[in-house]
């Protein structure tokens, strides 16, 4: 598992992997907004990649004292080119909603 100094280091991770993937070259929609040194958000809306697929996500980031990272809550919503919903993953423990039979 590996570990980040702050929440600037991980987002650098983020757009590394983007960038070294070679299926995107926006690279620039990643983008940070940080609460303090440990805790932001990372997210793209949308990263375009060259097939014409496109990713949405948004992470609340939190980096503890041993450097690993935690999000509270995130959003990956993905779609295939021409616009085809594949898959949505999502963790917002603000909304949950209670399980009803």
């Amino acid at each position: 598992m590996m570990r980040f100094k702050d929440i600037r280091n991980y987002y650098f991770h983020v757009r590394h992997k983007a960038t070294t993937s070679d299926c995107t070259d926006d690279w620039n929609a990643i983008r940070l907004k940080p609460l303090n040194r440990c805790e932001g958000s990372v997210r793209a809306e949308p990263l375009n990649f060259k097939d014409g697929s496109l990713l949405r996500f948004k992470e609340k980031i939190v980096i503890d004292e041993a450097g690993f990272v935690h999000r509270p809550s995130y959003s990956y919503h993905y779609e295939g080119p021409g616009n085809h919903f594949h898959f949505r993953y999502d963790r917002d423990p603000e909304h949950q909603r209670p399980v009803v039979h």
